[in-house]
């Protein structure tokens, strides 16, 4: 968590990174191939996590246990879990 000068290390980008390909949906649902429309996922991976979310309140599992089992990660409430 100190990263030279700041920013996010690469081990946190790369969760984040997975995270967003777990839980989009066109990903998921297999409507687009994530490596034929990098340049549009790029873009709203930069809008979800530079705009909307929320990372005083919610932390990201890149692995969720309540989803039985398949690896679909998930959000959860830091307050929740003590942090």
């Amino acid at each position: 968590n100190e990263v030279y000068h700041g920013g996010l290390g690469s081990y946190s980008i790369m969760c984040m990174v997975i995270s967003f390909l777990q839980r989009h949906p066109l990903v998921q649902s297999g409507l687009i191939r994530a490596h034929e429309n990098l340049g549009v996922l790029l873009m709203e991976f930069f809008e979800l996590y530079g705009k909307n979310f929320n990372s005083e309140v919610v932390g990201i599992a890149v692995q969720d246990s309540s989803a039985g089992g398949h690896n679909t990660g998930g959000y959860l409430e830091k307050a929740t879990w003590g942090w």
